[in-house]
């Protein structure tokens, strides 16, 4: 029974240990959530507003509003599509650094649907992310092009472009673009 005891603590020790590599090797690239956690705070915390538009085959839509913390949120969900921190994707990407700015590309051996994350920044000061999202599957097709814009480190303005295709439906296309303004 002692030895039973044993075995088990040694075998939780160990897999803890496995747990905490697992947790470094998924901040392997840019913490994407973690980002778009502290804007939701800050956002919610200035009683930002947003100024959005969504163009979807044509036709727009606008809308002016102060989201609290659970619609930024919301906002931020298609964006955190875009997260290069998960499981499956450590050690899929090729970092390049190049006068300051970081561009990650998906390996070409590799089937994920973030194919590209570029971080470029001026002064050491983030300015923008963009990225592209693409899956190509048997059924249907969906891109996703991705530009956020930052101002002192703070997110002032995203846009997700892209189109769906789906077999036997027409291709729908869409835009989605938000302003950020505080102290308005």
């Amino acid at each position: 029974m002692k030895k039973l005891l044993i075995c088990g603590l040694v075998l939780i020790g160990l897999g803890c240990a496995e747990n905490e590599q697992s947790v470094r090797a998924l901040d392997a690239y840019f913490k994407l959530d973690s980002l778009l956690d502290a804007e939701v705070a800050y956002l919610t915390s200035k009683q930002a507003k947003l100024n959005k538009q969504v163009i979807m085959d044509g036709q727009e839509e606008s809308q002016r509003f102060r989201p609290d913390s659970s619609q930024w949120s919301d906002e931020f969900v298609i964006i955190r599509d875009f997260s290069l921190n998960k499981p499956h994707y450590v050690g899929a990407y090729k970092k390049t650094e190049r006068n300051g700015n970081t561009l990650l590309e998906l390996n070409e051996s590799i089937d994920a649907p973030v194919k590209s994350f570029e971080l470029m920044y001026e002064n050491g000061s983030l300015q923008q992310i963009q990225a592209t999202y693409f899956e190509d599957k048997t059924i249907y097709q969906h891109k996703r092009d991705l530009t956020l814009t930052f101002e002192d480190n703070r997110l002032k303005a995203y846009t997700i472009k892209g189109f769906q295709k789906m077999v036997l439906k027409d291709t729908i296309t869409y835009s989605i673009s938000g302003k950020v303004s505080i102290n308005e």
